[in-house]
């Protein structure tokens, strides 16, 4: 029995984080990636502050009431408040009641308000104004941009969560703010950590109609932000309120609906048809204490492909069949099912749960202009998630939030005629694929995840503190199989290419010779660690100016399983990000705010950075290269079926491989981090509209490589050497019109050696060369990338 990572050598690190946030003294605040906070300052006419007033907040039809009484300074404090419109009730004897109506709450956000309430010796009616949402936030140098539910029905979407991220400037689904990749990014369902252990990026997509908000983060984002060096995408659900809802949408788009983009030089698909069903329920279960929120979707997406061969007019394409001459679609379906509870336990306990499940099933995968049916794979992706968190209000200044989250899953390519029937591909060319596919596909990943977070306001001379501080825990499990199917991949090469129009994939009698390829099985069983603790105090130094401090530590762990040895900790890292930011507003109001940030990203583990790993000359994981082998036998080979490797030995003759994977030991290695300034300038210029220009400079280091230490002894370098096209020798031309000169070029001594000669070299030259790769798994000392933009945006 394996031992879990969470035992590894710095487990009592991981320990004493977790134990630090159960039993920090200071108190917590219950702004979470869930629910947001609303506080705010009741004064009267002449402004001078007004205490032991009541405050009430709820839902216009009464649910998630909450109340709190004004301080000696006229001020409240609301926590635990899922997203959405508020109205806010001022009651006073001796004072007017005044009701502010629709006042949005964010989640994972402090909504700010002043209220003003009149005098009154007698009892008049009470007061009911409309609440403008205070636009331009002075407290945070965070850039965030927030759609809520309103917001997404009215905009132009795919139906793709993800591609909400296009209406964040400066970013796009796979690159946020410069980040590389969307490995680069963080991804959460209500708190749900959702990225794959294994390569980084999302693993579970929600239904669009799942969502309350969607808030992407990243510039200028306080200490309790970390493990990422692209962006936050956070995805906050709907929830059940006192008011009955339901809906039951249907959408449907297909080729008479839709320009078609294909053309002649197209060999990827493009969409058919597709349909869509979602149906949502909540209410109340106990009302004013428990509210419910279910929902469901069925999604059925069908594309089709090209017929390159069969195409010979681009006005009239013809489109690839089956075996029987009908229509050949890749056949996706999707299922997503959504179960949220809200339990106001009490005025000041708050439990939340939520379970869901996102499968997804994809018949024909992988079509396109060149593969046979028979070689598409049927794609599985099940994957069940939930999450359970408690709120606990001590007072307006102390709450607690704790969440325990989780979520596991399949995701398998198999192959339409299981594992015991061999692929057949061509050589050269676009490599047909016939008969079945080449490998089966297995990925098993988990996770599972605590956190508690901190927070206390409290006020030391004339500075006012929001501290926030709280730490979290996430495990990650990533099982990875692929393997050959039926241990060889046939390898013909046809007589007439290209086209090779007399070529038959069952009659070897029309191939030019018989090759096959053998091994290639990948096997990766690992295990990540990703934990922080961290503390932020948001500072208001005066009226005007602002001071944001923070430290995050981080701590990430990753383990590698091999098959048939012993497990070891592959890489670890324990580190600091400090974040500082400064917000000044320059006429008072908030109307114009100025804003500057600077702070360290580190980012998340996951299995891919560091699956090359190996200790004592032993790989973390199996990583196979191909092998070529040429029949030899007189007789023809069975196409359909196995042979066994001993079989190999007497029909087959070896010819060469693919190489090894590069593996090698982890030596100084150190999580890779972005270092990011953010300067710009937010401004209310009319009531309701905001317009924002913010300037982000970031750089990307700590990059991870496979690097060859013995890189200046196997390699020889060139200067200045010219550029020409192979065919027609002619100088290559750069996009000033110039000839193409490298300045430096490196040559691997491996491929001199295997020609024999270089330029410049006499015959002792090359034969005094040498190559002897030593390659190690480490930070590069030059690696970076850079990133500036100025983002302007205007909103209301």
């Amino acid at each position: 029995m394996k031992r879990p990572t969470w035992f590894a050598r710095p487990a009592g690190l991981y320990i004493a984080a977790l134990a630090l946030c159960l039993l920090f003294p200071t108190a917590i605040l219950a702004q979470t990636a869930e629910t947001g906070v609303l506080e705010g300052r009741v004064v009267d006419e002449t402004g001078a502050p007004v205490s032991s007033a009541s405050v009430q907040v709820a839902r216009a039809d009464g649910s998630y009431a909450k109340g709190a009484v004004t301080s000696e300074t006229g001020t409240f404090r609301i926590g635990f408040l899922p997203p959405g419109n508020y109205d806010v009730t001022v009651s006073m004897i001796g004072y007017r009641q005044t009701t502010l109506s629709e006042f949005r709450v964010s989640a994972a956000q402090v909504a700010t308000l002043a209220l003003e309430i009149e005098r009154a010796p007698i009892e008049m009616e009470a007061l009911r104004v409309e609440a403008g949402r205070p636009m331009v936030d002075r407290s945070t140098t965070e850039v965030t941009t927030t759609l809520d539910t309103e917001q997404i029905d009215r905009l132009p979407n795919t139906r793709t969560a993800t591609d909400l991220i296009n209406f964040t400037p400066g970013a796009r689904p796979d690159q946020v703010f410069g980040g590389s990749t969307e490995q680069a990014n963080s991804y959460q369902l209500d708190g749900v950590t959702v990225n794959a252990p294994g390569f980084g990026g999302d693993f579970l997509l929600p239904n669009v109609d799942w969502i309350e908000e969607v808030q992407v983060k990243g510039l200028g984002a306080g200490a309790e932000y970390g493990n990422f060096q692209g962006g936050l995408f956070n995805i906050v659900t709907k929830s059940g309120t006192n008011t009955w809802t339901g809906s039951a949408r249907f959408f449907f788009e297909g080729v008479g609906l839709n320009q078609s983009s294909e053309n002649t030089l197209q060999t990827g698909d493009e969409l058919y048809n597709q349909w869509e069903l979602n149906a949502s329920l909540g209410g109340p279960i106990v009302r004013d204490k428990l509210f419910f929120f279910l929902s469901a979707q069925e999604l059925r997406t069908n594309n089709r492909a090209l017929d390159l061969d069969a195409t010979t007019d681009p006005g009239d394409p013809v489109y690839v069949t089956d075996p029987s001459g009908g229509r050949l679609l890749e056949e996706r379906r999707e299922f997503k099912l959504l179960g949220k509870l809200n339990w106001q336990a009490s005025q000041k306990d708050v439990v939340t749960a939520m379970l869901g499940k996102d499968d997804v099933y994809t018949e024909n995968s992988g079509l396109n202009a060149f593969d046979a049916v028979e070689a598409l794979t049927k794609d599985e992706s099940p994957a069940w998630f939930w999450n359970v968190g408690y709120g606990r209000t001590f007072n307006e200044n102390n709450l607690l939030e704790l969440k325990v989250t989780g979520w596991t899953g399949r995701d398998d390519e198999l192959p339409r005629f299981g594992p015991n029937t061999p692929s057949i591909q061509l050589l050269g060319g676009n490599r047909n694929v016939f008969q079945n596919a080449v490998f089966t596909r297995q990925r098993e990943p988990t996770s599972l995840a605590a956190a508690a977070n901190w927070d206390s306001y409290w006020t030391t001379g004339s500075v006012r503190h929001r501290v926030k501080f709280g730490g979290n825990y996430e495990y990650g499990s990533w099982l990875e199989n692929r393997t050959r199917n039926a241990n060889l991949t046939w390898r013909p090469e046809c007589f007439d290419p290209p086209g090779c129009p007399d070529f038959d994939e069952t009659d070897t009698s029309t191939w030019a010779f018989i090759s096959s390829d053998w091994e290639g099985r990948i096997r990766l069983d690992a295990n990540t660690v990703n934990a922080a603790l961290f503390v932020q105090d948001y500072m208001d130094i005066t009226d005007r100016l602002s001071l944001n401090a923070g430290l995050r530590l981080g701590i990430w762990n990753g383990k590698l399983n091999p098959e048939g040895a012993e497990s070891f900790t592959a890489v670890e890292d324990v580190k600091l990000a400090p974040r500082i930011g400064l917000n000044y507003d320059l006429v008072g109001d908030n109307l114009l705010v100025a804003k500057g940030h600077w702070g360290r990203y580190y980012q998340n583990l996951f299995a891919l950075m560091f699956d090359r790993a190996e200790k004592d000359g032993v790989p973390g994981a199996l990583l196979e290269s191909d092998e070529y082998w040429d029949w030899i036998d007189d007789s023809d080979p069975d196409l359909d079926r196995p042979y066994t490797r001993e079989e190999r030995d007497q029909f087959f003759e070896f010819f060469d491989d693919s190489g090894t994977f590069d593996t090698g030991p982890v030596v100084d290695y150190k999580q890779p981090y972005v270092d990011q300034f953010v300067v710009g300038l937010a401004s209310e210029f009319s009531p309701g509209w905001k317009a924002e220009a913010v300037y982000v400079n970031r750089r990307n280091k700590d990059v991870l490589a496979m690097v060859d230490r013995n890189l200046s002894t196997n390699y020889t370098k060139y200067d200045n050497v010219s550029v020409v096209d192979f065919r027609s020798g002619d100088p290559v031309q750069d996009h000033n019109g110039n000839d193409l000169v490298l300045g430096q070029l490196y040559i691997s001594n491996d491929d001199i050696l295997f020609l024999g000669e270089a330029p410049g070299l006499t015959p002792g030259d090359v034969a005094a060369l040498t190559f002897d790769q030593d390659i190690a798994l480490t930070t590069t000392e030059d690696g970076e990338r850079k990133f500036d933009q100025i983002q302007v945006s205007l909103a209301r």
